[in-house]
């Protein structure tokens, strides 16, 4: 039996630690159904992790052979392990921290960056392992393993890593907080039956995420088809190309800093959204009033590292200050939308680690349409997209 379930006293949910009784009737997600409990994860193994001195540096990474696989989250392919690829530490380094000495049946669990949420169960362990400081590793297990997964690869895991994490350069949150989750339980005979209808599903789940996979692909192929027959080298829209402009001529630029978010304490409550460029997007919602950007029309966010970019009309705040807030010189002369398309169809190499806009951007020499066939082209691509979303 799990200690120190929650209980049910009035209809409302009770926590006891210890001598203190409160009500977390806040924290409960969704209701379970009768026979179901929930449990904060310390309660159900035991979590560890290198902290302190038990981290390593490049001093301790040998070839291999010579020391212990130092399992990453580049290792954790789904919810298996691939150990084709492998980082090697001392046995000293090893032997130094025995409690996060990996074993088969073991969980890692990745706490810190860009895949902060992953996790697998070790099987097959090729020789002796541990983590690496990006992961913890989960013992002692009281419930089913696989249910345990298979909860911490889902949306209600999902929503609590978002609550948890800190950080927008690299995420990560605390083994104090990953102790906190809510975990619902079912009995063990329901635990099992759970992860067998789980795992018959397993391959048409693989097989519809594949499809929908290569869907996106295609779709996101076929808008740049779009967007190159009006942009492109081999358009038969040039001929109707009436002027060039220099793009710093056509966009002007404006500093992040006073807008961006002093603090990362976001919540789904706030609702000044924080923005960056890439695929994030979205970083989070702040309660901060004041340094907001106001957005009239739309503006364009550009990443001067990455070049990703986006069309932004709503009021919103930054998390860096490496990128540039974009607007149009002339509204008579150019319409924010078509250069944002045309942006998307401009081609640099962008792997050197340097700021782009200033550099690269700004001088480039483009070729314009009328303003009047600006606006017929926006309305055509934006249908087409439209169309193109509408089969995702």
């Amino acid at each position: 039996m799990i200690l120190e379930l929650f209980t049910i006293w009035d209809n409302c949910y009770y926590e006891k630690i210890g001598d203190e009784v409160r009500c977390i009737d806040d924290e409960i997600p969704f209701e379970i159904p009768c026979g179901w409990e929930w449990s904060r994860l310390r309660n159900l193994l035991s979590i560890f992790g290198r902290i302190g001195f038990r981290g390593y540096n490049k001093k301790d990474i040998v070839k291999e052979g010579l020391g212990a696989i130092s399992i990453s989250p580049s290792n954790i392919s789904g919810i298996n392990f691939n150990f084709e690829k492998c980082t090697y530490i001392s046995w000293e380094k090893y032997y130094e921290s025995p409690e996060i000495m990996i074993e088969n049946g073991d969980i890692i669990l990745v706490k810190t960056g860009s895949s902060y949420g992953k996790c697998a169960i070790v099987n097959y362990l090729p020789e002796k392992a541990t983590i690496n400081p990006q992961s913890v590793v989960l013992k002692n297990v009281l419930i089913e393993k696989k249910y345990l997964l298979y909860v911490l690869n889902s949306p209600l895991a999902k929503k609590q890593y978002e609550e948890f994490v800190i950080g927008a350069a690299i995420p990560t949150f605390s083994q104090e907080k990953l102790s906190n989750f809510l975990i619902p339980i079912p009995p063990l005979e329901e635990q099992k039956m759970i992860v067998c209808k789980i795992e018959k599903m397993y391959p048409l789940l693989e097989s519809i995420y594949t499809n929908e996979t290569t869907i996106r692909v295609l779709i996101e192929k076929a808008k740049q088809k779009i967007l190159d027959s009006f942009f492109g080298e081999n358009s038969s829209y040039k001929s109707y190309y009436e002027k060039q402009y220099e793009l710093g001529y056509i966009l002007k630029y404006e500093q992040p800093g006073p807008y961006i978010v002093k603090t990362t304490s976001y919540s789904d409550e706030y609702s000044i959204p924080v923005l960056t460029p890439g695929k994030s997007f979205i970083l989070g919602y702040t309660n901060e009033t004041e340094g907001v950007y106001h957005v009239d029309d739309k503006v364009i966010i550009f990443d001067d590292f990455t070049t990703d970019s986006r069309l932004i009309d709503f009021d919103f705040k930054v998390k860096s200050s490496a990128m540039k807030i974009l607007k149009v010189t002339n509204e008579d002369l150019f319409n924010i939308d078509y250069i944002f398309y045309l942006l998307q169809t401009v081609n640099i190499d962008n792997e050197t680690h340097k700021r782009y806009w200033i550099s690269e951007y700004k001088p480039l020499i483009l070729k314009i349409h009328d303003f009047e066939t600006q606006i017929k082209i926006v309305k055509i691509i934006q249908e087409s997209f439209k169309m193109l979303d509408s089969l995702i």
